[in-house]
């Protein structure tokens, strides 16, 4: 079915017959003009009556502004922490290879230093080869050193290398190799499997890194692929599990991207982001607390009831 372009006059009207307040018709057309239809409606369905495609009475628009610049303030949060993490997991892999392999590109990513097991090696070779090409002219860093010294250490290399292509070379280190990587970023205390845990950690932030970036919509997100496993956090914050045994909630929405990134601080910087992630989820429900309560904002955004409790577990005996 096609969908013609709707004028913001005949969006307004749609908006009203679907039972959505303009309080301010001005300030809407304004709203509508600058952020677009579709950017603001993404965040209907936390006001829509259950089961019915109509608004619960009294939802403004501003409600939906409301909740589009909390997902903007809510990006922007995750994203510093997320690029904060990206650069200690770069800067792991680069000690690990440079301390072993040697500081010249041809040393470190010669093939036979990583896992010949893996199927993924020469993929994960060109698209370094490929990204380093693409990016690498444009890098003063890397016209610099491969004017000056002939050859990119890694830490000069990785500024032209996307986090997924990095999470790539992860996977194919050598199994010793990512269990230093992973022994040196992870700073909760855990009993095993640290790579595993690594693996699952980072492709979730690759992905939730490039939506951010993008401008996606991040809460009430639900990551079609990728799950967690499951953690001890999951117990502690007494998440509901299904007839199956699995956590409701956790494993593949905003809650688990939370409890993923508390794995890479210390507990006093995990605490300054979560404290400010607390304060603007409360201060914008303050906004709409009229309209739609609290469990279910909770639930739309993708959290549990007590999340706040994830600030004070972890740091000391898992």
């Amino acid at each position: 079915m096609i969908k013609y372009y709707r004028n913001v006059e005949e969006q307004i009207q749609q908006l009203l017959m679907k039972g959505l307040t303009i309080s301010h018709p001005i300030r809407a057309k304004k709203l509508l003009k600058t952020y677009n239809y579709y950017a603001l409606t993404a965040y209907k369905l936390l006001f829509y009556k259950p089961g019915v495609r109509e608004y619960i009475p009294g939802t403004d628009l501003d409600d939906l502004y409301s909740m589009y610049l909390y997902d903007k303030d809510i990006k922007i949060l995750i994203l510093k922490e997320l690029l904060f993490i990206e650069q200690r997991f770069k800067t792991a892999i680069g000690i690990v290879l440079s301390e072993k392999y040697g500081v010249k590109e041809t040393d470190y990513l010669a093939r036979h230093n990583f896992d010949m097991s893996s199927p993924y090696i020469d993929v994960t070779l060109f698209k370094i080869e490929k990204q380093l090409n693409e990016y690498g002219r444009r890098s003063r860093s890397v016209v610099h050193y491969k004017n000056k010294y002939g050859y990119l250490p890694f830490w000069v290399l990785s500024k032209c290398l996307t986090i997924g292509v990095i999470r790539d070379l992860y996977f194919i280190m050598k199994p010793n190799d990512q269990n230093i990587v992973a022994r040196m970023v992870i700073q909760k205390p855990i009993m095993n499997k640290p790579v595993r845990l690594l693996k699952s950690f980072i492709s979730f932030f690759a992905d939730i890194r490039n939506m951010c970036a993008h401008d996606e919509m991040l809460i009430n997100f639900r990551h079609s692929r990728l799950r967690l496993p499951p953690l001890p956090e999951h117990d502690y914050l007494s998440i509901e599990k299904s007839d199956f045994g699995e956590y409701l909630k956790g494993r593949n929405d905003i809650l688990a991207l939370l409890i993923s990134i508390s794995y890479f601080e210390s507990r006093r910087s995990f605490n300054l982001f979560f404290k400010r992630f607390v304060e603007l989820t409360t201060k914008n429900y303050l906004k709409i607390r009229n309209i739609v309560s609290w469990d279910p904002y909770l639930e739309y955004i993708g959290l549990c009831k007590g999340f706040e409790k994830l600030s004070m577990f972890g740091w000391q005996g898992i």
